[in-house]
């Protein structure tokens, strides 16, 4: 059975966890391409934080979670999603794990002091 890809306004209202992030990227990108004037800010939103998300990950599978001089790390990254967002879940699970992680702790209590507002992300 083939699974019709999500109309327009849910692709960009909602995070379907059943498709990866990268794919989800890629669905908006084409999205944005055909519709170019008409792209709904919703879908511009929600690509840029996937996009965040997408880059924070990234980062950190190369070391770069927090604290990292001269550049901003996964979790600093991650901070810009805000909590009102339908994304902060994702990015706040993400923060946690690297948190929880006794390799990137202490980083990120380093970058927290920089960045107060990112405690959120591991409330």
């Amino acid at each position: 059975m083939v699974t019709p890809s999500p109309s327009i306004p849910e692709i960009c209202a909602k995070r379907d966890f059943t498709i990866s992030l990268d794919r989800t990227i890629q669905q908006l990108q084409e999205l944005k391409s055909k519709q170019s004037d008409q792209f709904p800010e919703k879908c511009g939103t929600q690509l840029n934080e996937l996009r965040l998300i997408q880059q924070a990950i990234g980062l950190a599978k190369n070391n770069f979670v927090a604290d990292v001089p001269g550049r901003e790390g996964g979790f600093e990254i991650l901070c810009k999603i805000p909590p009102s967002s339908d994304n902060f879940k994702e990015a706040q699970s993400w923060a946690k794990r690297w948190y929880n992680d006794r390799t990137w702790k202490s980083d990120i209590d380093r970058a927290l002091q920089d960045n107060p507002n990112c405690q959120k992300l591991i409330e």
